[in-house]
């Protein structure tokens, strides 16, 4: 498995402290909150002697796929794909939806659809790969696809990648490991983190009630290749350091 850090807990100006974070972990980030130029000079130093390779998240704020009259999303896209291009990054995270508009679920449901199939075409023209991520929390009544329905969509997207959020999946009630079994081979990543269940939190592993060592199971039996990202909201770089090295002795990944 290919562990990766999320930066976060790291952006702005922190990007110093995200150097000096083990350079056996690969890096994700999230694109959108800053400019080409700016990720042109920080990148490298990030990327510095750095192993086991980068991934992009794709935009969560300027897009919502679920609104009708957001008709910029693939503009932005195109953007992001083409800098994703640019440093080869693995895949591109791509959220279904963000808040919910007040229409029928199912409407919704089609339109998210209809633009997830303009934006895998798009990826595949461009040489990127996007993955599809699973979003909305039911207490915060932004869950658009349950589990059920987020598991139709490997049918609908016969060659589509996939990426399991932990932490979402566990404020919705879903079965970890038998998520993971279900997407099996079609899991490219995992966005990982912790909470009480209620809400969103962006834990560290063990700060929570997340039963870890059943879902890592799973992984390793259905999606050992699966690229295994710390999307934390907070860690220094000591405390950082020290639970990586905890979570390879304990879970072996």
């Amino acid at each position: 498995m290919k562990l990766s850090i999320n930066d976060l807990a790291y952006a702005g100006f922190r990007y110093h402290d995200f150097c000096g974070l083990p350079k056996t972990c690969g890096l994700e980030f999230f694109y959108e909150f800053g400019t080409p130029a700016y990720w042109d000079t920080v990148l490298p130093l990030m990327l510095k002697d750095r192993q086991n390779g980068v991934s992009v998240h794709g935009p969560c704020v300027q897009v919502n796929l679920a609104l009708d009259e957001n008709v910029r999303f693939l503009e932005v896209f195109l953007d992001t794909f083409r800098y994703a291009k640019k440093i080869g990054a693995e895949f591109v995270v791509v959220h279904t939806n963000e808040a919910l508009p007040k229409e029928d679920p199912f409407v919704l449901r089609r339109r998210v659809v209809r633009k997830l199939e303009l934006l895998l075409q798009l990826g595949k023209e461009m040489g990127v790969t996007p993955v599809i991520e699973n979003v909305g929390l039911r207490p915060a009544g932004s869950l658009l696809f349950d589990r059920e329905q987020f598991l139709e969509l490997p049918q609908f997207f016969p060659e589509a990648g996939f990426l399991l959020d932990v932490g979402h999946a566990q404020v919705n009630g879903w079965n970890l490991p038998d998520t993971a079994k279900a997407l099996g081979p079609r899991l490219e990543g995992c966005h990982l983190h912790d909470n009480d269940g209620t809400g969103d939190q962006h834990r560290y592993i063990g700060n929570g009630t997340i039963q870890w060592s059943p879902f890592f199971e799973a992984l390793k039996e259905t999606a050992p290749e699966a690229r295994l990202v710390l999307e934390y909201a907070q860690l220094p770089t000591e405390g950082m350091t020290k639970h990586i090295t905890g979570l390879r002795e304990k879970y072996g990944i």
